[in-house]
């Protein structure tokens, strides 16, 4: 029956103590390069997923004078190559894209600290500037379009400066949305102010194309024409009867008061007489 092969370090791991001692150092000659790339292969094999992360770091310091100087002038270029092509990505947001390139400037400074090629502090200072300029101008171009534009309009001479000035920008944007994502109820009145006004200009749009054909204006017709209501108020105002008025009454000629008292009396006497006759 046949077993899988097994390698020794699925067995029993080694300590990293022993995988780091088969490495030697290396200053790059050419005469003892071989003997390097075979030791660091050797480890390797014998390293876990886990151990290889820290003899990747322990390899890099084995190397020494013109290998090391080699070795960290690829890692600058490497570094400000991944600065030269970061790019805020679709579902990013800007802060997080400011903050990964934050990350690899420090990088790049870390770097110039470190650097044995550059010995005085003039050199570094240029070097720091130079990386400070390039960094801003990736955020600058890397940035969303809309806000790139937004934040190149300010001109900004500084990374913190351009960081201050995204911060304002999402902030206008967020108060922005609130404003746009109202209440329903506040959505709605806005929008029966909207249908009222729509309302109101359609009356007044109507009105202003009406002529009348009485007086010639704009804006009623003629049954609406003040001057053919008032000639109909006119017409029924005169053959409306007035009842304050007292009728007169036409009274015979000569009728006075005292015709009137002559008749009473002789009515009575004669009343008198039959009375006392009966």
């Amino acid at each position: 029956m046949s077993t899988p092969n097994t390698s020794a370090t699925e067995i029993e791991p080694y300590k990293l103590s022993e995988i780091f001692s088969i490495v030697p150092e290396f200053d790059g000659d050419q005469i003892f390069l071989g003997n390097f790339l075979n030791a660091c292969d050797c480890a390797y094999d014998l390293a876990n997923t886990q151990q290889k992360k820290f003899l990747t770091i322990h390899i890099k310091n084995k190397l020494k004078g013109g290998a090391a100087q080699l070795i960290n002038s690829r890692d600058f270029s490497s570094l400000i190559q991944d600065l030269q092509r970061l790019r805020q990505i679709a579902g990013e947001s800007p802060l997080t894209f400011y903050n990964k390139l934050q990350a690899l400037n420090a990088k790049l400074h870390a770097h110039i600290q470190k650097s044995p090629s550059l010995r005085t502090k003039e050199q570094k200072d240029a070097q720091t500037t130079l990386i400070e300029t390039m960094a801003l101008n990736t955020l600058l171009t890397g940035l969303e379009p809309r806000l790139g534009q937004l934040i190149r309009a300010g001109n900004p001479s500084t990374l913190l400066e351009a960081q201050t000035r995204i911060r304002r920008e999402l902030q206008l944007s967020y108060l922005e949305n609130q404003k746009t994502n109202k209440p329903s109820f506040q959505s709605f009145q806005s929008s029966r102010n909207q249908s009222f006004r729509y309302q109101n200009n359609q009356s007044n749009r109507s009105q202003q194309q009406m002529k009348c054909s009485n007086c010639g204006r704009l804006g009623h017709t003629h049954s609406h024409c003040r001057q053919v209501l008032n000639q109909q108020n006119v017409a029924q105002n005169s053959f409306r009867p007035n009842f304050n008025d007292e009728p007169e009454v036409d009274e015979p000629q000569g009728s006075s008061t005292s015709f009137n008292s002559s008749n009473f009396q002789q009515q009575n006497r004669f009343n008198n007489s039959a009375f006392r006759s009966s």
